[in-house]
């Protein structure tokens, strides 16, 4: 984590000490998807298309049964191939998540500090 990140933490937590266990719980959400690997979505993948690639190869072995171990090589190339997309996508949703999340945390802080800041414009009137 960054000096910068950290400086945010300290100063939400004194910005809202009321809700700093709501503060705390979206700082471990953004440190739990900043791990994230994508392995649940790349099993989900990997769930969906063995699956079709099951059925396809079941559906394809009365048809063309001389070619089942080369199309039964390619489906499975084809899953591999499903599994890391579903990782990569996993990893991609995950980064998204936590960009908006700090977004929102700076937003958080940008009211804190509005909220106790006061207009000279507004002071002469």
């Amino acid at each position: 984590m960054t000096i910068a990140r950290q400086s945010v933490i300290q100063q939400l937590l004194a910005a809202y000490p009321g809700e700093s266990g709501r503060v705390r719980d979206q700082l471990n959400t953004a440190g739990r998807l900043r791990a994230e690997c994508g392995c649940a979505m790349g099993g989900k993948f990997f769930l969906v298309s063995g699956c079709l690639a099951v059925a396809y190869l079941i559906q394809r072995l009365h048809a063309h049964v001389s070619g089942v171990p080369r199309l039964t090589f390619l489906l499975v190339l084809a899953v591999f191939a499903f599994s890391l997309l579903g990782k990569f996508i996993g990893i991609g949703i995950a980064r998204i998540r936590l960009v908006l999340l700090w977004r929102h945390l700076d937003g958080l802080l940008e009211h804190a500090r509005m909220k106790t800041h006061v207009s000279m414009h507004q002071v002469g009137r």
